[in-house]
């Protein structure tokens, strides 16, 4: 019985997955889960047809943590067997494991979905007040032991059954992360990339490259690309040409955005991996900007290892930081009494942060983000654009040239910006206006800001193609990535990468990792924003739908109407 409740628990919630309602792991799929959960452990705590006289839920409880927040799960069950073990008490066993949960979720884990970090509490004071008469009869020392015999066949069981879900946790092909290691050992991993920054070439090559061979004895072939698509229409060749298994070429791919969604709907990538990776417990996935690429779901087919986030700059020598807008509202009335002193890169072809600006204004005005998340929807846009584009209109006499004119891309603007003619500009950069400060393309008093809330980010990629000839390689390798310290080295200015964390920061907790990471933020220096603004304003883009349909309606609303 107890297996089949805990499978109960388990298949309530991952049925849902195959139901089309919403995207899988979006906010709106998460609350689903959640609520579906709370529900198959009420039912079973209060059935209808035994007059709401049940059990405990416990074992129901479990499956659906599993189903939820697997690491969790782990955890409790845990701390369960080793209160269990020196006790002989299920019931304390239960209580401390459940009070634990919560503490855990939001501690440990730091689980960063306000819903899941509700329901590990709601769970939390469930499980004590079931368990009230357990509770009196431990105290007056009248609770049963469970039998030695018994015990210990609930013990083998219950850690088989746990076994078989972490090796489920391993990429598919591999019973363990031991096993990955040693089937990499002494191999080579094909890494096709964007080749068009030597900055990041070198990074590449030196901080990945180089532990990838002391550590793990695998050499690192990087493969420079013009574009991802090249990787990408490889890979598609490959499958008409009938190459399947390890004969193929490529064993990762930087990739995001469309080319990932091209490979994942012709079934052409392996995995799922990423929830593997050892690593990849430092990794937000309940957070969409992660777990959705571009607004399709990621699903476990590729493991982030980088990002970065739309925000602007100023120039210091002219304004002041406390100054800046913080919303889309505050610069309106910021346009207003500096007239002539703003406009944006032209959102179309070359001008994708001018999209990005234009996009982010959908989600103020029509009252948040998590609405757009998930499948297009064109009744929303249509609700939307128009107050969009009013709002745009309504700027165009206080617009740098009356907004008879618009910057056509990053170079334009940040021309515009150094020149002194405008006074606000873009920048994707962790760094802020650092790289451009560097590069002599603004003034060196240049400083950057961000909103407060709505500000995209986007998270760069590794995907392994299906017939990847080095699977094991690949994934030591984009589990590598992830380690805190070379995270906090791509951030570092020194390095010439710079490009934003692939992890959450705040789940690291070790303290090598703790330091690296404060280094790293340190470092970034005074062009840079306070990183926890822009973390509380991160938010994922959307489906790639409304990139083109944006663009065109700009056009045609705004500028040429």
């Amino acid at each position: 019985m107890l297996f089949f409740d805990i499978l109960k628990g388990w298949i309530s919630v991952k049925i849902l997955t195959l139901l089309i309602l919403y995207e899988i792991n979006s906010p709106e799929f998460i609350n689903m889960q959640l609520v579906v959960g709370i529900t198959a452990v009420l039912g079973h705590v209060f059935p209808i047809y035994e007059k709401f006289q049940g059990g405990k839920g416990v074992a129901t409880l479990m499956g659906i943590i599993l189903a939820i927040n697997f690491s969790a799960a782990i955890g409790c069950v845990v701390i369960f067997l080793l209160i269990f073990i020196f006790t002989n008490y299920v019931s304390l066993g239960a209580i401390v494991a459940a009070i634990f949960f919560p503490i855990i979720t939001i501690f440990i884990i730091r689980v960063e979905s306000i819903s899941v970090i509700y329901f590990s509490i709601f769970i939390s004071v469930l499980v004590i007040l079931t368990h009230k008469p357990n509770i009196y009869r431990l105290l007056n020392k009248d609770e049963n032991k469970m039998k030695i015999k018994l015990k210990f066949l609930t013990l083998t069981f219950i850690s088989l059954f746990f076994s078989k879900l972490v090796f489920a946790e391993t990429a598919p092909g591999f019973n363990s992360w031991d096993d990955v290691v040693k089937a990499a050992d002494g191999g080579q991993v094909n890494v096709y990339m964007w080749g068009g920054s030597d900055a990041i070439n070198g990074f590449v090559d030196d901080f990945y490259g180089v532990p990838l061979k002391e550590k793990y004895n695998i050499t690192l072939n990087r493969v420079p690309l013009k574009g991802t698509v090249d990787a990408v229409n490889q890979v598609l060749s490959e499958k008409e040409a009938g190459v399947t298994g390890d004969k193929g070429t490529i064993d990762l791919i930087w990739i995001n955005g469309e080319n990932f969604w091209t490979l994942k709907q012709a079934n052409l990538l392996y995995g799922p991996f990423a929830a593997g990776l050892p690593n990849s417990e430092f990794v937000a996935w309940d957070n969409p900007a992660v777990n959705l690429d571009f607004g399709r779901p990621v699903e476990g087919m590729e493991s982030p290892w980088s990002s970065a986030q739309f925000h602007f700059m100023y120039d210091s020598a002219r304004n002041n930081y406390d100054d800046m807008p913080r919303s889309y509202a505050e610069l309106s009335n910021w346009i207003a009494e500096n007239p002539g002193r703003f406009t944006y890169i032209r959102p179309g072809k070359g001008g994708f942060v001018g999209t990005r600006f234009v996009k982010q204004i959908f989600f103020e005005l029509s009252g948040g983000h998590a609405q757009w998340v998930g499948p297009f929807n064109q009744e929303l846009y249509d609700k939307w654009a128009p107050e969009v584009w009013k709002l745009l209109n309504s700027w165009e006499k206080d617009l740098w040239r009356g907004g008879e004119t618009y910057p056509k891309d990053n170079a334009e603007m940040h021309s515009l910006f150094a020149n002194g003619e405008v006074d606000l500009d873009f920048t994707q950069s962790p760094r802020g206006a650092g790289p451009t400060n560097t590069a002599g393309t603004t003034p060196p008093t240049s400083r950057a800001f961000a909103f407060y809330e709505n500000m995209i980010g986007d998270f760069n990629y590794w995907a392994i193609p299906y017939n990847a000839p080095n699977k094991a390689a690949a994934l030591v390798y984009a589990n590598l990535v992830l380690e805190p310290e070379l995270q906090a080295a791509q951030v570092q200015p020194a390095n010439g990468f710079c490009c934003g964390w692939g992890i959450s920061t705040a789940k690291v907790t070790d303290a090598a990792g703790k330091a690296a990471i404060a280094e790293a933020q340190n470092n970034l220096g005074d062009a840079a924003e306070d990183q926890d603004i822009l973390a509380k304003a991160l938010v994922s883009d959307i489906a790639a739908e409304y990139q083109d349909l944006i663009e065109a309606d700009w056009e045609a609303n705004v500028l040429l109407k």
